[in-house]
């Protein structure tokens, strides 16, 4: 039998009633036990013909593989220790201002570290000397002090958290995972992380599709997400990373945060995310899975101040701006009101291509169908006032009442009840007729001109300037009817 005594780094092996002392070593990748006391001192422990001896060399028979009482094997305890020196290594060179990547290791930003107190005895132990010399434990094969050194500088040492109102891209790939292996061959540590962890493999990012995420190559198709500090929920299709779907709770959806386990990945920069009960695992080659396991969960963020909104047919789109937005030229924000009647929804133009935050709006391409890029502002003194229209931050069935989305029927915008659930970052309105709901609300935009209604052609009902329906028109007044203008004769 054997234990690992933690406190002394060294293995015990129990035989005839008494305990023997052992280091274990590496060569030539492969492991060794060589006694630490008694006669046998510095002789290697070896199973020649199934007999445990003493042999004063390293032989094929000497070879062993050690668990530890955590799971994990000697050769994992070795090779993350080499992990974490390589990147605490090039923490270092970014300290004393050696760039080796573009981005910084050290700051305030998504997926930095912050900037550690240069008195920090334990951060300047685990950087300096590593960096200059590196540790000469590894090289007498000691990698469990090794890698307690690091664990002690790990914990010491917080990966900043994303902040409420951050938008973000997911991938599987650290943007310092380069720097680090470059890093890792470069300095005095000499680690051949390519040898040890296998070659450097591009970047994937997650893509929405109308059934969840799939992932892509192209960087451009990237999903950008937002963080409200509780759900994590994609632009594109409303849906966060667990089930894709528009009738959870949106307490069913809170998503839970954290510093990914460093010693289990190559990268530094990393995130875990619980999502509900299950941690969102993300593997380059099988997608997004569920795990009841922390450890899986490894996803990288890239902040993004960018994203991409997709008309329908006629060249529309709800939205809700969850932080102040700009949308480029060629782009018409509207407000939207049910009128006096409660029997049309009208659209009042407003003269501002930005949007402040936490308002929902009717967006209008001016070319028609297509495509157009929303860009993230910090603050703007437009106001959009006199307007119905509300929105979330995630989808969910918690505000369901009486509430209408947009859609366009018979190539007309009309807005209809929802039966799921109310989609994130789109426009809703909510039935405010006692009486009852209409099985669709037809759209009305306040005239600009000769042109600027569209009304359902089917009802052909006359509108006065207002917007309001009039059942009998005056003689001599103007209204509007079918989209136009027209002075009732």
């Amino acid at each position: 039998s054997y234990y690992y005594a933690k406190s002394k780094k060294v293995f015990k092996l129990k035989q005839d009633g008494s305990y023997q002392e052992f280091l274990y070593e590496k060569n030539n990748g492969k492991y060794y036990l060589k006694t630490t006391q008694g006669d046998a001192t510095g002789q290697y422990l070896s199973n020649a013909s199934g007999t445990l001896k003493f042999s004063p060399s390293i032989s094929a028979d000497a070879v062993i593989e050690i668990i530890n009482p955590n799971g994990g094997s000697a050769t994992e305890v070795t090779l993350n220790a080499k992990k974490m020196r390589a990147t605490l290594a090039l923490f270092q060179a970014h300290r004393q201002g050696t760039a080796h990547s573009p981005n910084n290791f050290f700051g305030t930003g998504l997926g930095q570290y912050p900037v550690p107190t240069l008195a920090n005895n334990t951060f300047d132990y685990a950087t300096y000397n590593l960096y200059l010399e590196g540790h000469a434990e590894i090289g007498n094969g000691n990698a469990a002090s090794e890698k307690e050194k690091m664990d002690t500088f790990k914990d010491a040492l917080k990966l900043n958290l994303p902040k409420s109102g951050t938008f973000v891209v997911v991938t599987t790939k650290s943007q310092y995972e380069d720097a680090v292996r470059a890093n890792a061959k470069t300095f005095r540590t000499k680690v051949d992380i390519d040898a040890a962890a296998g070659p450097s493999q591009s970047a994937k990012y997650l893509k929405a599709s109308d059934r969840g995420y799939t992932l892509t190559d192209n960087k451009s198709e990237a999903a950008v997400f937002f963080f409200d500090g509780e759900h994590l929920t994609g632009i594109d299709n409303g849906f966060g990373l667990g089930e894709a779907k528009y009738d959870l709770t949106a307490s069913a959806q809170t998503a839970v945060i954290a510093q990914g386990k460093l010693e289990k990945t190559l990268d530094a920069g990393s995130y875990s995310l619980k999502v509900g009960d299950k941690f969102v695992k993300l593997d380059r080659d099988n997608g997004l899975s569920p795990s009841t396991n922390e450890s899986d969960s490894h996803l990288f963020l890239e902040e993004a101040t960018k994203f991409t909104l997709n008309t329908d047919e006629l060249g529309y789109i709800s939205f809700f701006a969850p932080t102040a937005v700009k949308v480029p030229a060629g782009v018409e924000v509207y407000s939207g009101n049910i009128n006096a009647q409660n029997s049309v929804i009208t659209f009042n133009k407003v003269n501002t291509q930005e949007i402040p935050a936490k308002t929902a709006v009717l967006l209008r391409k001016v070319t028609g169908k297509g495509s157009f890029e929303v860009e993230k502002i910090a603050s703007t003194t437009s106001t959009i006032g006199n307007n119905s229209l509300k929105g979330y931050t995630v989808s969910s069935s918690d505000h369901l009442s009486n509430a209408y989305g947009l859609t366009v029927e018979n190539n007309k915008l009309v807005f209809k009840p929802l039966t799921q659930g109310v989609r994130a970052f789109r426009a809703v309105i909510y039935n405010n007729n006692a009486a009852g709901a209409p099985a669709y609300y037809p759209t009305a935009f306040t005239p600009e001109g000769i042109q600027g209604v569209t009304v359902d052609d089917n009802q052909a009902e006359v509108f006065d300037l207002a917007g309001r329906r009039v059942e009998a028109p005056v003689k001599g007044q103007v209204y509007v009817k079918n989209g136009k203008k027209f002075i009732q004769k």
